[in-house]
């Protein structure tokens, strides 16, 4: 499951910028000095006990997260999710009318699907392009 899932690193980046701390999976760690943790899912018993927890979204939660179109200075943007010929993730959003003109941020790639999402949704939530996600 873990490539279906956000990374530890991005999920608890996510989670600093306030995304809700509710998915179907979790890293969970069990340890004081959070060294180690696990991928567990949100009806695991263990996840009661766990020192710290936090929400990792699938690349399906994402999906619904992720708006379609973004509208800036009037111009809007859809939102384009494919993978490269060198097996990356891309996620990127371009002007509708001219696929070739991108908007004004970078296309975000990872080898993970859920990784590529998810550094979209820290970006635009970081950026403040879209205040309400």
């Amino acid at each position: 499951m873990k490539k279906y899932c956000v990374s530890l690193k991005l999920a608890k980046e996510m989670k600093e910028l306030g995304f809700e701390q509710k998915s179907i999976f979790y890293w969970a760690t069990y340890d004081s000095e959070r060294k180690y943790w696990n991928l567990v899912r949100d009806n695991d018993p263990t996840l009661s006990v766990a020192a710290e927890k936090i929400s990792t979204y699938t690349v399906g939660e994402l999906g619904e997260i992720l708006p379609q179109i973004i509208e800036i200075n009037k111009i809007k943007y859809q939102l384009f999710i494919s993978v490269g010929l060198d097996k990356q993730w891309f996620v990127v959003y371009a002007d509708e009318k001219d696929y070739h003109n991108n908007a004004p941020f970078k296309i975000m790639m990872c080898k993970s699907e859920a990784n590529a999402r998810a550094k979209m949704l820290i970006f635009l939530k970081s950026a403040t392009v879209k205040d309400s996600i």
